[in-house]
């Protein structure tokens, strides 16, 4: 074999992956209509920008080219919508302009180019930075905040709070911290000074501040953030519990971690962290160390592979492994004698977003639960456990209409970035 040939055939080893026509199919069917929609509104944001998330970083990393013009049609649209029109939760709106910092950031990373990139930067910007000093920032135990900013000054000062959640650090803030992360990320490779670098610069100083002050190492390398900070929180009140039964009482965990589900975010927020610096620098290093040490937790502790008793993919409830229960009685959309059993967290695995971690044991699962469907009711029930619906279901659950199936048909392959 020539010297040329073997290059030839080193290239195509590592092509880029393709989108195959039936993942074209399941797009067209669920993403491809929700582009049309108006998903920064109250009732779509939150749900939106979950499931936007994979479709949008195949779009990009995959160069498909026809789902990138359908992205950049709604950010279009986006441009031009007040900021006092877009979902009035916090939460649910930086849920969905996440998607869009994502495609800013993917977009200077890959050299894509599109009209729309230097108005949605500066509409972004100004949305993250008014959220970061100036709208109203509710806390846990205190009036509040003029700005998301001095909340979370606050936490990092409290000793001994009244509750332990009173510091603890939510998903809202990581979200900022993502987004602001993912704007330096796009001014970098692409040259435009931001007119906020420095309030982008603060929001990712604190933002190393208060990750560096809340992570804990496992002894095998894996990867915990903010350990027994949630313990109080009435969500975590019966984590003890093995099981949900009647009469059953509440039993704190001190070292109880975040509930993996609603963790599934980190995945993508570290990598977001770790790519506004250069790589080879120290913070691009501990980012990236953070990023391998999840990715530990996942593959060591939290994923469980199909046994003989259950043939699908499972989560532990909670990050540390602890496998309790969860939000027993304490969500108004499930009933005040309801809660999340062990495993019924697992369903969250299906979004893809762990994908973004780059791991291959991660990849293969995807790959494995993508050739799975339909799933089996036994792997339904468990997935959507306490909301489950035996059938005749009178509409397809996400799990069903073919967006999960995409998720991690998608996530199997996702280029690595």
């Amino acid at each position: 074999m020539s010297w040329l040939t073997g290059v030839a055939l080193l290239v195509a080893s590592v092509q880029t992956p393709t989108v195959t026509s039936h993942e074209n199919d399941l797009f067209k069917k669920n993403i491809g209509l929700y582009l049309t929609r108006d998903s920064w509104n109250d009732s779509l944001a939150y749900l939106h920008g979950h499931f936007m998330m994979v479709p949008l970083h195949a779009a990009m990393l995959m160069d498909q080219k026809d789902w990138q013009a359908q992205f950049e049609a709604q950010f279009n649209r986006l441009v031009n919508v007040p900021h006092d029109k877009l979902c009035k939760n916090p939460l649910s709106r930086l849920q969905y302009l996440y998607v869009g910092t994502r495609y800013l950031a993917l977009s200077a990373k890959t050299g894509h180019k599109a009209d729309v990139q230097d108005k949605l930067n500066t509409y972004l910007t100004d949305e993250i930075v008014d959220r970061w000093l100036n709208q109203d920032a509710i806390a846990f135990d205190h009036a509040p905040f003029h700005g998301v900013k001095e909340r979370i000054e606050h936490k990092l000062t409290l000793v001994n709070p009244a509750k332990s959640y009173f510091s603890a650090i939510t998903d809202e803030e990581m979200f900022l911290f993502a987004e602001a992360a993912d704007l330096l990320t796009y001014e970098k490779k692409t040259g435009t000074r931001n007119p906020e670098h420095g309030e982008l610069q603060d929001i990712m100083r604190t933002a190393g501040d208060v990750i560096r002050s809340r992570t804990k190492w496992t002894s095998k390398g894996g990867w915990l953030f903010d350990v027994g900070q949630w313990t109080d929180h009435p969500d975590l009140l019966y984590a003890g519990n093995a099981e949900i039964m009647p009469g059953m009482s509440q039993r704190k965990v001190n070292d109880i971690t975040m509930d993996t589900s609603h963790f599934h975010r980190f995945a993508l927020f570290v990598v977001s962290l770790r790519d506004a610096y250069e790589p080879g620098s120290a913070d691009y290093k501990f980012y990236d160390k953070i990023r391998a040490g999840l990715a530990k937790q996942m593959d060591d502790v939290v994923l469980q592979k199909p046994s003989g008793d259950f043939k699908g993919y499972r989560l532990t409830n909670f990050m540390s492994g602890q496998n309790g229960v969860y939000r027993f009685g304490s969500a108004d959309d499930i009933g005040k004698d309801k809660g999340y059993g062990p495993y019924e967290l697992s369903g969250t695995f299906l979004l893809g977003w762990w994908s973004f971690l780059g791991d291959a044991k991660i990849d293969a699962a995807y790959d494995d639960i993508s050739k799975s469907f339909p799933l089996g009711e036994d792997i339904l029930m468990v997935y959507q456990g306490p909301v489950y619906k035996a059938p005749p279901r009178t509409e397809k659950s996400w799990y069903e209409n073919g967006l999960a199936e995409l998720f991690t048909s998608l996530g199997a392959k996702m280029p690595p970035f």
